[in-house]
């Protein structure tokens, strides 16, 4: 997974660079290209990984539960 994130980071500089020293169009669509299939990947890693997708469930349940939802009131009462 990390690999992927440095990936999709060194796409993203890629893609500011090309904005701030003015690269040209091809260097440009190459970065989005790379962006795309990182972001492509990570998905699907998300989707086959038991890690992933547990911290997923417990990020939605603890955001869940911090945006005070009707469904969590009343499991701090006791």
């Amino acid at each position: 997974m990390d690999v992927l994130r440095n990936r999709l980071i060194e796409a993203y500089r890629g893609l500011g660079d090309t904005d701030v020293f003015g690269g040209s169009t091809a260097d440009c669509s190459k970065a989005e290209v790379e962006m795309a299939a990182v972001k492509h990947a990570i998905a699907n890693h998300r989707q086959e990984c038991f890690l992933c997708r547990t911290l997923q469930g417990r990020q939605e349940a603890l955001k869940a539960f911090a945006v005070d939802e009707p469904a969590w009131r009343g499991t701090m009462a006791s």
